[in-house]
């Protein structure tokens, strides 16, 4: 029989204590995800990543109240592919919305300023409770599919020539790229782009 040397000791000894926090934060991580299903508070955004969402909304149109801030949640979605799990990325991306332009191009951004100025807003709450309505499948798209949209008081942007009009909410034109249709009530509605 080999004897075992007092290094492979040590790395015996680590590897079961590393067996056993992997299986621990498993059997957590399992715990964790059948109590939010029996409950039924099962979140897929983070805390953090929900306030980054609601900034953006704060930002781009409190001053519009709830349905403006609606509207702008919609036009996030629509450009997640009405994918929440993607929602954090289409708030974010660079050239999309300008109030996060400070984190645009950034390998390490810090939201933190962002947070800061939004949660001085009296609306942020409101906002933050939007973003919850849309991680339960509730959000209504008041926009009718809208992806883009500008402010009504400036010039229209050069992009509305190639777009559809949806809906004027608050102080926003909205628009899609494509045309919304008509459709028959047994005809399944077609799949946003």
């Amino acid at each position: 029989m080999r004897s075992i040397h007092r290094g492979e000791t040590l790395y015996l000894h680590t590897s079961v204590v590393a067996m056993k926090y992997f299986y621990l934060s498993a059997c957590l991580l399992v715990a964790t995800i059948q109590t939010s299903a029996r409950t039924g508070t099962y979140s897929p955004l983070s805390p953090y990543e929900r306030q980054i969402v609601a900034s953006v909304l704060i930002l781009e149109a409190a001053s519009d109240g709830t349905e403006g801030m609606r509207a702008i949640l919609n036009v996030i979605y629509n450009r997640a592919d009405r994918d929440v799990y993607r929602v954090v990325r289409a708030a974010v991306r660079k050239g999309s919305f300008y109030s996060m332009h400070s984190i645009w191009g950034r390998q390490k951004p810090d939201y933190g300023p962002i947070l800061r100025r939004a949660q001085q807003d009296p609306h942020y709450a409101n906002a933050v409770k939007l973003v919850m309505v849309l991680e339960r499948g509730a959000l209504l798209d008041t926009t009718n599919g809208a992806t883009h949209y500008y402010l009504s008081s400036d010039q229209p942007p050069y992009w509305v020539a190639q777009m559809h009009f949806r809906v004027t909410i608050g102080s926003h034109h909205f628009f899609a790229r494509y045309p919304l249709t008509m459709v028959k009530a047994d005809m399944p509605v077609p799949a946003n782009p």
